[in-house]
């Protein structure tokens, strides 16, 4: 069976013979907005999830984090007046 794909495990696209566009993402940075990286690699599909799984750890553990500290979300909602 197959394995199900999780959150933030990004996409593989077919770019042409043997070349794949790898997109992963990183969760979101602190202002809120989208931590992605896109880049390309030529060779076989297995290879191209390869190079993807490989940039999806380097981003998790040098990026951002994932998710808001409940402490600055506090902040903001209470700023917010909600």
């Amino acid at each position: 069976m197959a394995k199900k794909k999780q959150k933030h495990d990004g996409s593989i696209l077919r770019r042409g013979e043997n070349t794949w566009r790898v997109f992963v993402s990183g969760g979101v940075d602190k202002d809120g907005k989208r931590v992605r990286k896109s880049f390309t690699v030529h060779g076989s599909h297995p290879e191209a999830q390869q190079a993807q799984r490989r940039a999806q750890r380097e981003l998790l553990q040098n990026g951002p984090s994932s998710s808001m500290q409940l402490k600055e979300w506090a902040e903001t909602w209470l700023a917010e007046g909600k």
